[in-house]
């Protein structure tokens, strides 16, 4: 584990050398994710509610009956929105007043379908699987992919090319931890070399902060751990191309001089 160092400020750069050390470590994506919804429509709220976990348990009973193993299927929580029906929208769009009606009854929830283990397969196998997977979903009912919703002045709206697989890591802590050694190992290497052409010893690290150098009214608290990632900083390494992810990591080092 690196060193805590509190409190550092640029003019404590001027007593020794600094460097900037990069790390950093290539791996095969392991989990491929893949959005979807499930939706139940209805101008009564009953049965939107009862076709939504028909089409739920549908989408579930077929995604299972698939057999792969390393999949799983997560909710996002569920939605429940009143939309027009389409006497509305096609007054809307003729700029009429829409006429008086129930309006439909939407309810839909978002679903990830998870796949671990792909770093285990080869490209073409991983590629049919995917394709079963969506077509088993669309089979029941997934709307695979992004969702658009409609607007009736504009139509439907949202990200149309979005992509319909994310590939990610899953040891996350354990390639920054070999991405931490590879920086601090780099800035090593660096100061000793400047060091040796200043005809100085080189010293103890007196300051350790990761990212970009603080401006001269900044102060920063430096927390260096190989580890620990959150959910946010497991996103940051995800590829919508299959290949490989790099883990990079650079941290700024400070060196006193003997």
């Amino acid at each position: 584990m690196l060193a805590v160092l509190p409190g550092w400020s640029p003019a404590a750069e001027t007593n020794g050398i600094s460097v900037v050390g990069i790390g950093k470590v290539e791996a095969q994506p392991t989990i491929v994710e893949m959005s979807g919804t499930i939706q139940g429509d209805a101008e009564l709220a009953g049965d939107a509610v009862t076709k939504y976990h028909g089409n739920r348990q549908a989408a579930v009973d077929a995604i299972g009956a698939l057999q792969i193993e390393g999949l799983t299927i997560d909710g996002g929580g569920i939605a429940i929105k009143s939309e027009m029906n389409e006497a509305q929208m096609q007054a809307m769009r003729r700029g009429m007043p829409a006429p008086a009606g129930s309006n439909k009854l939407s309810v839909s929830e978002p679903l990830k379908l998870r796949l671990t283990g792909v770093d285990q397969m080869d490209t073409e196998q991983l590629l049919e699987t995917i394709v079963k997977i969506v077509d088993a979903g669309k089979d029941a009912g997934v709307i695979i992919g992004p969702k658009l919703d409609f607007n009736p002045y504009y139509g439907y709206q949202g990200n149309t090319s979005g992509a319909l697989a994310t590939f990610k890591l899953e040891n996350i802590d354990e390639l920054k931890a070999q991405a931490y050694e590879k920086a601090i190992a780099d800035a090593r290497k660096q100061a000793t070399r400047l060091a040796e052409l200043a005809g100085v010893k080189l010293g103890r690290v007196t300051g350790i902060r990761e990212g970009a150098v603080p401006t001269n009214n900044q102060q920063q608290i430096v927390y260096a751990y190989p580890g620990m990632v959150n959910q946010e900083e497991n996103d940051k390494f995800a590829s919508t191309d299959l290949k490989q992810i790099t883990v990079s990591i650079v941290l700024q080092v400070d060196f006193a001089i003997e």
